[in-house]
């Protein structure tokens, strides 16, 4: 639930755990989501629950963040494509939205990117979730492309 804790020093970040994986199907799978994803329907349980357990044996390359207070608040995915690209998604639990949570972890995981690696970083956003689209310009995402109700935003390597 909100609260005006939302921003207090309560909150931490780690790597996605299989407890996580019902509840952010739960975001998931809520058709505010679902209907600005790229698969526009919903998940199974058994399809997800093993989703989770292939990405966790890749987490190194590829890494799931959670943000949390005494809630689950949000998840950051990193797909990784060969280390020169990594697209990045993001999902905010309904009740914490528009508190800030994606700021949070995108300044949580450019805080630790590599400063010196080439990396292209690009995510794909539905043309009507504008504030995903107002996030991701805030650090420095411009739009290049559109195909298909979605944008392809891209930002150079961080040098």
């Amino acid at each position: 639930m909100k609260d005006s804790n939302i921003h207090s020093a309560r909150e931490k970040f780690r790597l996605i755990e299989r407890k996580d994986a019902l509840q952010i199907l739960s975001w998931r799978n809520s058709p505010e989501v679902y209907l600005h994803t790229r698969s526009k329907s919903p998940i199974a349980p058994d399809v997800h629950l093993q989703w989770i357990d292939d990405r966790i044996m890749t987490l190194a390359e590829s890494p799931i963040y959670i943000i949390e207070n005494q809630d689950l608040l949000g998840m950051l995915r990193i797909d990784n494509f060969d280390n020169q690209e990594k697209e990045i998604s993001i999902i905010v639990s309904p009740l914490y939205r528009n508190c800030g949570i994606g700021t949070k972890l995108l300044d949580f995981y450019f805080s630790r990117a590599n400063n010196n690696s080439l990396t292209n970083y690009f995510a794909w956003i539905h043309v009507n979730n504008f504030g995903s689209i107002k996030l991701f310009t805030k650090f420095g995402f411009k739009i290049v492309s559109s195909e298909n109700d979605f944008y392809l935003l891209f930002k150079d390597p961080i040098l």
